[in-house]
């Protein structure tokens, strides 16, 4: 499955962004960004970490391509100094309540990068013996685990 798609650069509005590359095309050539999405939306909750924790270590994705691959219905963006929080509402998925992401503005380049990644899950207890298996990635803390995978954490708490 191709996931070239997830790393392509997030810039914010006024920003140019002149990477030559043929979107078009692979959207009518290949149909990984939907196979992820249908996995993403119905796949159980430990296989959907095993995809999150791939993905991550494939480099830093693109926080409006993986926010697309939840679904959702609605969004809230709080903004203050260089990182924004972004709160999507309404999940595509029973056991995800909400989903928050905190973005910084690189300073190089004025790109966008995904830091942290919080799902809000209803039971939390059903994915500790999970971690356990992976604690050279997980461990806990504060009600929650937390996964650090190539200068990102996944953070997984009890939902709201």
């Amino acid at each position: 499955m191709d996931k070239n798609f997830l790393y392509k650069k997030a810039y914010p509005l006024g920003v140019i962004d002149d990477t030559e590359e043929d979107e078009l095309s692979s959207w009518f050539l290949d149909d990984s960004r939907d196979v992820l999405e249908k996995k993403f939306r119905e796949c159980d909750f430990n296989d959907l970490i095993i995809e999150l924790i791939d993905i991550f270590r494939g480099g830093s994705p693109n926080y409006i391509q993986l926010s697309i691959l939840f679904g959702f219905e609605s969004t809230e963006e709080i903004s203050f100094n260089n990182t924004t929080k972004i709160s999507f509402y309404k999940i595509k998925r029973s056991d995800i309540d909400k989903i928050e992401m905190d973005i910084k503005k690189l300073s190089i380049d004025k790109s966008l990068v995904l830091d942290k990644l919080y799902l809000y899950v209803n039971n939390l207890s059903s994915i500790e013996k999970f971690t356990r298996k992976m604690d050279s990635v997980c461990y806990e803390k504060n009600q929650g685990i937390i996964i650090h995978e190539n200068k990102c954490d996944i953070v997984i708490l009890e939902g709201k």
